[in-house]
């Protein structure tokens, strides 16, 4: 990272950015990670995520490492091998949310489109259900909206705040769906909204 230049000519430049031992102490960390970025500034993150150089590298051991194969094939010792980083991968992710393994289910997909069909296509939609989904939600939820509607569900677009106020409907399955962090504005969310609803 650089400090902003400054023209001695221009009378209105801004001072540079003053670094102070300990300020923002991650800045290192990621221009390290993103050498790609030296020079230059990205700003379509929310489209396009960079990956770190660190990520290419642990990929790069992984695929030296031993063979990989289909992990659905019994007794195949490259099937095997898949299905082990998976299972670990699995039980990472539910150790990550404190989440007990007999309650909740890991499911990979290819991202966030492919886990809201996902999601809609198999929620038990019926007359009285409710789907609520916060303005600032992902794109994909349109999908999930037109199923629900399609099943009988009444569909409620809501601001954040109001979905704070709003109890959860009882009377039949509903769904409410929020973003932990807004993918425009970057603005974070309590996650605590979610609880409200179980």
């Amino acid at each position: 990272w650089k400090e902003p230049r400054t023209s001695k000519e221009d009378a209105h430049a801004e001072p540079p950015i003053e670094v102070v031992d300990g300020y923002n102490p991650s800045a290192d960390e990621v221009a390290a990670n993103f050498g790609s970025l030296n020079g230059i500034v990205y700003l379509d993150h929310a489209g396009a995520t960079l990956f770190a150089e660190r990520q290419v590298d642990a990929v790069r051991d992984l695929m030296r490492g031993p063979t990989m194969g289909n992990p659905h094939s019994s007794g195949s010792g490259p099937g095997e091998h898949s299905d082990a980083l998976i299972s670990s991968a699995r039980r990472q992710v539910l150790e990550w949310f404190s989440a007990p393994p007999g309650e909740f289910v890991v499911i990979f997909t290819s991202g966030a489109t492919a886990a809201l069909k996902l999601v809609g296509e198999s929620f038990a939609w019926e007359t009285g259900s409710v789907f609520r989904h916060v303005r600032e939600a992902h794109t994909s939820l349109v999908g999930v909206r037109e199923l629900a509607a399609e099943r009988g569900a009444q569909v409620e677009a809501v601001s954040y705040s109001r979905a704070e106020q709003l109890a959860a409907p009882c009377s039949s399955p509903s769904l409410l769906a929020f973003p932990a962090e807004c993918n425009f504005s970057g603005r974070k969310y309590g996650l605590g909204l979610g609880e409200r609803y179980m």
